[in-house]
């Protein structure tokens, strides 16, 4: 058997796919195994965005469970925070297209703030309607949210509990200073009789 060291084939015995001598033996091996780390680290990159892209699915899912639990939709695809591009974003893009990154979820984070401010601005009816569909209304819960972001005075703020829960990630992405000012309220807000 030829060597490799002698101009040879490397130390590969003719007809077969394992190296002969220790030297190209060691090469050979390091060569797959580099191969198969660099496999495996590709598999689990791919592991990981889908499984970032299911998670922000099943946020956007939540997002709109508690949009459709409202019942105001059709108001809050009407109100001037969604309104514009973000509007066209939403219906013209596909539902893999906007999470397919945490940059697409940008019209879905307008949506949400749409959300937030529409319902500290809810009719008396839907206010009902809400109240009746709320576990646990009145249950004196705390009014800082999970994130530390303190509600009092803010008449969504068990929509906000719900999106904290529902969409974490979306729902800290909007800007409660915003929707504060939407709504006129850098102080608690009065109720007239």
């Amino acid at each position: 058997v030829p060597d490799a060291a002698a101009g040879g084939s490397g130390g590969v015995a003719e007809g077969s796919a394992v190296p002969t001598s220790s030297a190209a033996r060691a090469r050979f091996y390091t060569q797959q195994r580099q191969v198969e780390t660099e496999g495996v680290a590709q598999a689990r990159r791919t592991l990981q965005s889908v499984l970032e892209v299911a998670d922000r699915a099943q946020q956007v899912l939540g997002l709109l469970a508690v949009l459709h639990g409202q019942r105001n939709a059709y108001r809050i695809l009407q109100s001037q925070v969604i309104s514009g591009q973000a509007v066209g974003d939403l219906m013209a893009q596909r539902f893999g297209q906007l999470v397919a990154s945490d940059e697409a979820l940008s019209p879905v984070v307008r949506l949400c703030t749409a959300l937030a401010v529409e319902s500290g601005l809810t009719t008396p009816a839907a206010e009902l309607i809400f109240d009746s569909n709320t576990p646990g209304s009145g249950s004196g819960r705390s009014s800082v949210l999970g994130t530390g972001k303190d509600m009092r005075g803010f008449a969504s703020a068990e929509i906000c509990r719900e999106l904290e829960e529902q969409c974490p990630a979306i729902f800290q992405r909007v800007d409660l200073s915003y929707v504060r000012s939407r709504l006129g309220m850098g102080h608690p807000q009065r109720r007239e009789a």
